[in-house]
């Protein structure tokens, strides 16, 4: 993926790209290009450390020309939400991962209300995803106690989707669907 103008760049289960404002979530990596620059006038060879909260979790060595600029990169994992300090000698960053946002179904609708003796009946779930980050999420689409569909979604922050089952009626009479915390009769 591409790196940002600050040479930062995310991985992960939910997106592979720039580092987003809102920060990363658990389960992503950060990549960042640190720029290893000999400032002196002859070659010479560097010893690069990167710190998460004070302890080392990176180390680079190399050799770099005079004036040189070398860019290493150095992934960094994240599996628990907070805030952390990356640092090197010279430069600091403040990283903040949260958990995974919550999606939601925000609707369920069906294509058509009433059927005469049978037919089938496609039923929608729209999930949202409310949050400035990521989640990922189940969603199952019933009829009655009956699964009809389980599908498992991730979306980007203030982003939504539909997910659609089709159910086949063969009875008159009342059925109720439901998604979520929604349910349609």
């Amino acid at each position: 993926p591409d790196a940002g103008a600050d040479g930062l760049r995310v991985r992960g289960p939910y997106r592979n790209g720039t580092t987003p404002n809102s920060g990363l979530v658990t389960g992503e990596t950060l990549v960042a290009d640190v720029a290893v620059e000999n400032v002196g006038g002859s070659a010479g060879t560097y010893d690069l450390t990167v710190t998460r909260d004070g302890v080392p979790i990176a180390n680079r060595t190399g050799s770099a020309g005079a004036g040189e600029i070398i860019p290493e990169p150095v992934s960094v994992d994240f599996s628990m939400a907070g805030t952390y300090r990356l640092a090197t000698r010279t430069d600091s960053l403040r990283v903040r991962v949260e958990e995974p946002a919550t999606l939601t179904v925000a609707d369920v609708f069906a294509n058509r209300t009433t059927i005469e003796d049978s037919g089938s009946v496609s039923v929608t779930a729209v999930v949202t995803n409310r949050n400035d980050r990521p989640g990922t999420g189940v969603v199952t689409i019933r009829r009655g106690d009956i699964t009809l569909l389980e599908h498992e979604v991730t979306l980007g922050g203030s982003e939504s989707t539909d997910i659609i089952a089709t159910a086949s009626l063969s009875a008159s009479g009342t059925t109720v669907f439901s998604a979520g915390n929604r349910s349609l009769k």
